[in-house]
């Protein structure tokens, strides 16, 4: 987690998560939405997004994948 970011150590945010479950709920949320982002991102940016998956013909091998 982005502790650093925010001014505060790793463990400021673990004592407060552990006292606080509301605070806890809130951060877990904001990770969530955050790896939500960064695989939209991924996705994004891959090379073969759009494209069928390779299927291995061609070089002898059993296809991987059948649409």
């Amino acid at each position: 987690m982005a502790a650093g970011d925010a001014g505060i150590s790793r463990m400021t945010l673990h004592r407060w998560r552990q006292r606080d479950k509301e605070f806890a709920r809130e951060v877990d949320n904001a990770y969530e939405a955050a790896n939500r982002l960064r695989e939209y991102y991924c996705w994004i940016r891959h090379p073969r997004r759009g494209l069928r998956p390779p299927t291995g013909k061609g070089r002898g091998e059993t296809p991987r994948f059948r649409a």
